[in-house]
């Protein structure tokens, strides 16, 4: 006999509305994490030109500089 009776035939009846929820969830879950990272990542890898680069530059500083991250493989 099960402690939960409440709960016999929940899952076969409820299955897909439940994985609907949990899909949401880690889709939302995914969707805040990325924010975070995006945020977070080009700090963490110094991919944030210094205040003396040129405007006209900071693309070009970017690139080398995940160049380097990509050459010495220091993302992983």
């Amino acid at each position: 006999m099960s402690h939960y009776p409440n709960f016999i035939g929940y899952w076969p009846d409820h299955k897909q509305d439940m994985a609907y929820l949990l899909l949401g969830d880690i889709s939302t879950w995914h969707s805040e994490l990325k924010s975070v990272m995006l945020t977070t990542m080009p700090s963490v890898f110094n991919l944030i030109p210094p205040s003396d680069v040129a405007p006209q530059v900071c693309v070009q500083w970017i690139e080398t500089a995940a160049a380097k991250l990509l050459d010495n493989s220091l993302f992983l």
